[in-house]
């Protein structure tokens, strides 16, 4: 089904240069990603299904030329949202975590305002408040889990889980793990690039409790705080949490992690390069809230005012000293630089 405009296959016209095309599905457009960075404006036919981005792809990609092409600057693309409502621009362009971000931003938008996002499926109705967090401290700290503590590789993914001990839990799914796709540059146990992807062997089903969170490209935040979820200690010395608990988490600039451990920093002890850009600083001078042992993995996670149901990972929880401390925040790997990673990799 598509929103509005043309049908997929249907024949289209580029805006920008006159050309004929077809209306294809983005991901089905092979120069679609070299048009935009020649700076040709991207002609949009609608939306598959609602969510999926379909473009007008040029009938045929001209590879003649000069080889040594001058890449200007990228400019904005405009996807219109619907009939009444002013377009969404996207400034430089469309890489891959932003328009994945989008059809998101439109699966969930559909959901809240029970819209099907699928032809003959029953709308489904979210209210947008059961999104907000409630004031549920963690006593957490983000250091690495205990030697056996998982023993082996895991080979599953549980998603839409909040109680481990109750096993009919309403939109609960399990996927088997296909591969696991570690960093490259990581070199356990050295701290950097502390970052590693999941493949499973089925494609995950989103519904109202399984939904995508959007990868943050930004190296700046809209505000100082953030949520923290995990499944890990909630004390130092204490077992593993059967539920889902949540945090929220000040975000501290790099310097004042980096003096809280510059103990560790000057005794080689894994950081030896200091803390750098690619690490986040979070936590709570004052003590009592943190991410700890088993925690490590967890997102670190920003949403937006408009949107309380759109998430953006920022942070990737890594590792710290004793959990919940004063005056010593943990270290989280900083996703945004990582996300020409993960899509290089995808």
């Amino acid at each position: 089904m598509l929103h509005y405009l043309l049908q997929l296959g249907e024949q289209c016209t580029i805006k920008s240069t006159g050309e004929s095309g077809t209306c294809k599905v983005y991901s089905d457009c092979p120069g679609i990603e070299e048009q935009g960075r020649l700076n040709i404006a991207i002609t949009l036919c609608g939306f598959y299904q609602l969510i999926v981005p379909v473009v007008c792809c040029k009938n045929k990609i001209d590879t003649s030329g000069p080889n040594d092409l001058t890449i200007g600057e990228i400019g904005d693309i405009t996807f219109p949202t619907d009939d009444t409502e002013a377009p969404l621009t996207f400034r430089g362009g469309p890489r891959k975590s932003e328009l994945k971000c989008f059809e998101y931003t439109r699966a969930v938008t559909d959901v809240v305002h029970a819209i099907p996002l699928v032809a003959n499926i029953e709308p489904i109705s979210i209210n947008v408040t059961r999104c907000e967090y409630n004031s549920v401290a963690l006593i957490v700290g983000g250091t690495p889990a205990a030697a056996g503590e998982f023993p082996g590789q895991p080979r599953w993914v549980r998603l839409g889980a909040l109680d481990m001990e109750r096993d009919e839990e309403s939109g609960r799914a399990q996927y088997d793990i296909d591969r696991i796709i570690v960093h490259p540059e990581y070199k356990f146990p050295v701290k950097y690039n502390d970052i590693a992807l999941i493949s499973t062997t089925t494609q995950i089903q989103f519904s109202k409790y399984i939904r995508p969170a959007c990868l943050y490209t930004k190296s700046t935040f809209p505000q100082k705080f953030a949520l923290a979820t995990g499944w890990g200690q909630t004390d130092y010395s204490a077992p593993n949490s059967d539920k889902l608990l949540k945090v929220q988490l000040n975000i501290y600039d790099n310097s004042v992690c980096a003096k809280a451990y510059q103990k560790e920093i000057n005794a080689n002890q894994h950081i030896s390069k200091g803390i750098v850009g690619s690490m986040l600083c979070a936590g709570e001078l004052e003590g009592g809230r943190d991410t700890c042992l088993g925690d490590s993995g967890g997102p670190l996670f920003i949403t937006e005012e408009e949107n309380m149901c759109k998430f953006y990972i920022i942070g990737i929880t890594s590792f710290g000293k004793l959990c919940a401390q004063e005056n010593v925040p943990a270290l989280y790997t900083r996703v945004s630089e990582y996300v020409q990673w993960i899509e290089n990799t995808i």
